[in-house]
C-alpha cells in the first residue's frame, strides 16, 4: 500500500505547479486595451496604464491622468487528446474538455507627478485556468474486463500588481522601471480508479484520490526604453529581470484503497492515508528574464504597424525543480485610425513553449499561434474653462482573439496485470487545444 501512495503522490505532486499542468505559455492572457487588439505588439508604442506591463518607458509620454478599468477577458478552450486514457492490451478512450474563464484582465491608474513623468499603477491577470477532466474507459464485458476512471481538477490564477515610473529623457528619448509582484493560487485534484473482473466477479479493485494547494509569492523587476529615431519610426526596448519565488507554500494529502481476491476467494483489503504534507520554501529562480525588442512605422494622425520579438535564456534548475529552453517569440500588430474615436487593430502572435519533455503525469506543452482583431471607440466631452481640465476622454475596447496549438500531454496508460499496486503510468499523446477569447475593456482620461 505504501507503493500505491507513492504511486499517486508521484502523480499528483507535478499538478500542484501549474507551470507543468497549464494549457496556456507566458503570454497566455493579452492584458490591455490596445494590446489585446494588436496582438500585444505595443512595446515601442504604447502610452497608457498598460506601459507599467508591457513598457514602463511609455508612462514618460503620458500628457494626462488615465484610468482603464473594467479590462475582463472571456475565454473558451477546447481541448481534445487523442488515446488520452489507456491500457496495455490497446484499447484506449480519447479525453476531451471545454473550458471557460472569465476574469478581471486589467485596472491601472496613472498619475502625471511633472512634465514628462508619470507613475503607473496597475493589477493584471496574465494567467488563468479551470477546468475539469472525467475520462471512462472500459474493456471487455461484465464478465471478463476491466474499468478505468480518471477525474481531474484544476483552479490556477496568477495576480500581479505592478508598480513604475517613466521620465521623458528628452522630447524623443523616455526610460522607464517597474516593480512587479505575483502571487500564484493553485488548486489541483486528482481521481484514480479500476476494477478488473474474472467469471463476473470482481478480482482486483484500485482507488486513490488527492488533493493538492499551492501558494507561490515571486517579483521580478522590467526596465523600457522607447526611442523616437524619425518622425515614423520608433524603437522600444525591454529588459525583464529573473523571476524569483520568494515563498511557495504546497500542501498535499492522498488516500487510497486496494482489494484483491485470494487464491481460495477470500478477499484482501488493504487501505491507506498518507500524512499530509505542508510546507514552504524560501527564494528560488523561476524564470530566467526576459529580452524584448520592438519596431513601430508611425502614419497618419494616431496610427501604426509594429513588428516585435523577445528572448527567453533557458534556465535549468534542480532546486527549483524548473527545465526550461531557451524560446522566440514574435507579434505583429495593426492599429488603423478609421476616423475621430473609431481605430480598428489587428495582429499575428506566436506563444511558443519553453517547458522542456518530462514523464510528469497531464504535463501538458504545445505552441501557441493565433491572431487579434479589435475596434476602439472614444469620445472627447468638453468641460468649463474653470475646471482642472479642458475634456474627459472615454473609451471602449472590444477585441477577439484565437489561438491554436498541436501539442503533447502526458495521458495515462493502465496494466491491470501488475501486482505492486502501481496500474497507472504516464505516456505522451497528442493534444490540441483551440481557444477563442473576447476582451472587453473601458478607460477614461482626464
Amino acid at each position: 500500500m505504501r507503493a500505491s501512495c507513492r504511486l499517486l503522490v508521484a502523480l499528483v505532486l507535478p499538478l500542484a505547479v501549474p507551470a507543468s499542468a497549464h494549457a496556456g505559455n507566458d503570454d497566455e492572457l493579452l492584458v490591455g486595451s490596445r494590446a489585446a487588439m494588436t496582438s500585444g505588439a505595443v512595446s515601442a508604442t504604447v502610452m497608457d496604464g498598460s506601459a507599467t506591463w508591457y513598457n514602463p518607458a511609455g508612462l514618460g509620454a503620458i500628457d494626462r491622468d488615465q484610468v482603464d478599468v473594467s479590462g475582463t477577458v472571456y475565454t473558451l478552450r477546447f481541448y481534445s487528446a487523442s488515446d488520452f486514457i489507456a491500457v496495455r492490451s490497446g484499447e484506449s478512450d480519447d479525453g476531451s474538455v471545454v473550458e471557460f474563464l472569465s476574469v478581471p484582465n486589467q485596472i491601472t491608474f496613472v498619475r502625471r507627478l511633472a512634465s514628462g513623468v508619470s507613475l503607473g499603477l496597475g493589477y493584471f491577470v496574465p494567467r488563468a485556468s479551470n477546468f475539469i477532466i472525467r475520462e471512462h474507459l472500459r474493456v471487455g464485458d461484465d464478465e471478463n474486463g476491466s474499468q478505468w476512471r480518471l477525474a481531474v481538477t484544476l483552479s490556477d490564477v496568477h495576480h500581479t500588481a505592478a508598480a513604475a515610473l517613466g521620465v521623458a529623457l528628452s522630447r524623443r528619448v523616455r526610460l522607464g522601471f517597474s516593480l512587479i509582484g505575483t502571487y500564484e493560487a493553485a488548486t489541483q485534484s486528482l481521481s484514480l480508479a479500476s476494477s478488473v473482473r474474472s467469471d463476473s466477479q470482481v478480482q482486483r479493485l484500485f482507488s486513490s484520490a488527492a488533493l493538492a494547494t499551492l501558494q507561490r509569492i515571486g517579483g521580478e523587476l522590467d526596465i523600457g526604453l522607447q526611442l523616437e529615431l524619425t518622425r515614423a519610426l520608433r524603437l522600444g526596448l525591454t529588459a525583464r529581470g529573473p523571476r524569483v519565488s520568494f515563498y511557495d507554500g504546497l500542501a498535499v494529502s492522498v488516500g487510497d484503497v486496494m482489494a484483491e481476491r485470494g487464491e481460495v476467494d477470500e478477499a484482501v483489503l488493504q487501505a491507506g492515508i498518507a500524512e499530509p504534507s505542508q510546507g514552504g520554501s524560501g527564494p528560488k529562480l523561476l524564470l530566467a528574464g526576459r529580452i524584448g525588442v520592438g519596431l513601430a512605422y508611425a502614419y497618419g494622425e494616431a496610427s501604426w504597424v509594429a513588428l516585435e520579438a523577445d528572448v527567453q535564456p533557458a534556465l535549468h534548475s534542480a532546486a527549483s525543480e524548473v527545465q526550461r529552453h531557451a524560446v522566440l517569440n514574435a507579434r505583429l500588430g495593426v492599429f488603423h485610425e478609421l476616423a475621430t474615436g473609431v481605430a480598428l487593430g489587428a495582429g499575428l502572435f506566436t506563444d511558443r513553449s519553453a517547458d522542456e519533455p518530462n514523464s510528469d503525469a497531464m504535463s501538458a506543452r504545445g505552441d501557441y499561434y493565433g491572431g487579434t482583431v479589435g475596434l476602439e471607440l472614444s469620445s472627447a466631452h468638453r468641460l468649463a474653462r474653470d475646471e482642472p481640465v479642458d475634456s474627459l476622454v472615454f473609451s471602449s475596447v472590444f477585441a477577439v482573439r484565437y489561438a491554436f496549438s498541436d501539442g503533447t500531454v502526458n495521458g495515462l496508460l493502465g496494466d491491470p496485470d501488475v501486482s505492486n499496486g502501481n496500474w497507472f503510468t504516464t505516456r505522451e499523446v497528442s493534444l490540441r487545444v483551440h481557444e477563442i477569447g473576447l476582451y472587453v475593456g473601458s478607460g477614461l482620461r482626464f
